[in-house]
């Protein structure tokens, strides 16, 4: 907010806030000063799922059905945020946000959730998700951070998109680099953001260097980075955190 008034272009990490009165505020402020407002969700600007997404646009799956998606990552992390986070509030909204991409802003109308807290911490190890569309689709969705802490994979991400006519899958859980070495074995990142010749490249390079061309230029970025979305994303998560807390299906 005070950088609005400050007349300043902003990128904000995702999720685009806490809550949807602060996500609307944020929103409607950059509109009446003419800011360039970014929010930066990671999925569009990695070449899976934006190829994914080329691929959607050509028709070459038909119709979206139904997807399922999975951001699983080590038990450290669920240490570290969960003060202040959750899976669901953090690991599923990237999926979302991207589904929202995908399907150019399908309406969510009922979530239900599940979650699971094996080590007694604030908030849970294990979350499930169904997301019915107002068309009927369904997208399942599992984030947890309770993988074991010596997992090998940075990230287990996958993703399959089922259509009329075909099926896409995306899994980045071996990103094809592996080491063996006294240790055990290891598969480090190669596409999240990897450090190459002294700068980070992938999806995360990628992303900070399109936006902040967008706001060297004086555009908003087209079709990536939607504060609107990233809204929309953080509504329908946090109606699956409420789903989960009160064992009932939530209505949108």
């Amino acid at each position: 907010m005070a950088a609005t008034a400050a007349s300043k272009h902003i990128i904000v990490e995702k999720p685009i806030a806490p809550n949807l009165e602060e996500a609307d505020e944020m929103i409607k402020a950059a509109k009446k000063a003419g800011v360039i407002f970014a929010v930066a969700h990671i999925l569009p600007f990695h070449t899976h799922y934006a190829m994914a997404k080329a691929e959607i646009d050509r028709g070459s799956i038909g119709d979206i059905v139904a997807i399922y998606a999975r951001r699983n990552a080590s038990s450290f992390w669920g240490e570290k945020l969960q003060k202040y986070s959750s899976a669901i509030y953090n690991e599923m909204i990237h999926d979302m946000e991207c589904i929202l991409w995908y399907t150019g802003g399908w309406k969510v109308k009922r979530v239900y959730a599940q979650t699971k807290n094996v080590r007694g911490m604030k908030k849970p190890d294990v979350c499930w998700a169904m997301f019915t569309f107002e068309n009927g689709s369904i997208a399942v969705l599992e984030a947890n951070w309770y993988l074991p802490a010596n997992t090998p994979y940075p990230i287990d991400a996958q993703m399959e998109i089922q259509g009329t006519e075909g099926m896409i899958y995306i899994d980045l859980s071996d990103q094809g680099l592996r080491i063996n070495d006294k240790n055990g074995w290891r598969f480090p990142d190669t596409s999240w953001w990897p450090e190459k010749l002294g700068r980070v490249e992938g999806a995360l390079g990628d992303e900070v260097r399109y936006i902040t061309e967008a706001i060297m230029y004086g555009k908003q970025p087209e079709g990536v980075a939607d504060p609107q979305r990233a809204r929309d994303a953080l509504e329908i998560v946090l109606a699956a955190e409420k789903s989960a807390e009160t064992d009932e299906i939530v209505e949108l």
